[in-house]
Parts: C-alpha cells; sequence; structure tokens
C-alpha cells in the first residue's frame, strides 16, 4: 500500500496485526511503524535525539527523549536511543532501565543486548552481565553482535579463557572478511587483554 501511495491505508492494516496478538518482535516493528504514520511530530523530536547523538550530545539527546518516555512508551527505538546516551554519559543505571524496557518490547533487536551489557558491566555487575549475555547467545547463536558482547561480557568477569577463544573465533571470522578487520579490531584487543 505504501508503494502504491496509499499510505493512509496503513494504519488500518497495522491495528488489525497488531489485533491478531503477534509475537514481540513483529508487535514491535509494526507499532513503530503506526507511531511514525500517526505521531509524525514526536517521531521528529526521536529524528532530533538522533542527530545529537551522531554529532556527540548525548545529554542533548537525553534531553530530547525524557519528556516523550510516556508519549512514546511503545517506540523502541526511543528506548534503544535512550540507552544508548545513558552510556554514553556513564548513566548505567538508566540505561540498564531503558535496555531493559526495549528488550522486553522487542527481544530481537540485537543491539540491545550490548547496551545492556555495557549498562551492566558499567555498574560493576560483571557476573551478571556475562550470565545474561551466555543467556542471550544461547537464544541467538547466530548473531555475531551478541557474540561479540559475550566475549566482552567474558573480559570483563575475569573469564579469560573463555574470552581468549572467543577473541580467536572473531579472529577467524575477521580473517575471512578483511572489510570487518579495521572496525573489529579494537574489540579483539579489548576482549583479550
Amino acid at each position: 500500500m505504501q508503494a502504491a501511495d496509499r499510505t493512509f491505508e496503513v494504519p488500518a492494516v497495522l491495528q488489525n496485526i497488531l489485533k491478531a496478538n503477534p509475537d514481540p518482535n513483529t508487535r514491535a516493528q509494526t507499532n513503530a511503524w503506526l507511531i511514525e504514520l500517526e505521531q509524525p511530530k514526536r517521531v521528529e523530536s526521536i529524528q532530533a535525539a538522533e542527530k545529537k547523538m551522531e554529532e556527540g550530545d548525548a545529554a542533548g539527546a537525553i534531553r530530547e527523549l525524557k519528556p516523550l518516555r510516556n508519549w512514546l512508551a511503545d517506540y523502541w527505538k526511543m528506548w534503544a536511543m535512550l540507552s544508548s546516551a545513558h552510556n554514553r554519559l556513564g548513566e548505567h543505571a538508566e540505561a540498564e532501565d531503558a535496555a531493559k524496557r526495549l528488550l522486553e518490547m522487542y527481544p530481537g533487536c540485537e543491539p540491545g543486548y550490548g547496551e545492556l551489557r555495557e549498562a551492566l558491566n558499567g555498574q560493576g555487575r560483571h557476573d551478571e552481565a556475562w550470565s545474561f549475555m551466555q543467556f542471550a547467545f544461547a537464544n541467538n547463536q547466530q548473531s555475531f553482535g551478541i557474540f561479540i558482547n559475550l566475549g566482552l561480557a567474558a573480559q570483563a568477569a575475569g573469564m579469560k579463557e573463555e574470552a581468549r577463544q572467543i577473541a580467536e573465533q572473531i579472529r577467524a571470522v575477521v580473517e575471512q572478511n578483511p572489510e570487518m578487520q579495521e572496525q573489529l579490531a579494537d574489540v579483539i584487543a579489548q576482549i583479550e587483554k
């Protein structure tokens, strides 16, 4: 419908999808699309916060996002950005809360696992982060991002052998994909330290 320039018909279809009680991932994506169609002004505030994040102004992004928490409580993209902004500022308890809201709403959001791991590690709860990432990886074994976060959690929890093994496996993947070498070199070093 959207491709046929009949966007005005899309909200009714999305509401029918939500009435069908879909799985949480479908629900989160459907809700996000519906919010973007029905509340464009509020979504513009999210986009302004995203721009501030890109410019390195995490505090400014949080100022944009905080008033929207009640209005856009079902908008997973807001919680993802809020968690990331709080982590950047070292506000790990707030980041943890936002990441948990995100993952409850949208368990398939892989970056959310990294945000929650970072929030837990930032609070010195390394064993909890390690246990959480083990659980997350057991349920998402095809996710390279979650595997990387598993390695970071292992390193922070003092699981040196596990961290070394994970770093070796990441290195093996990177060697087969040279375009990934530059962006993952620091991560591998961090896991191995």
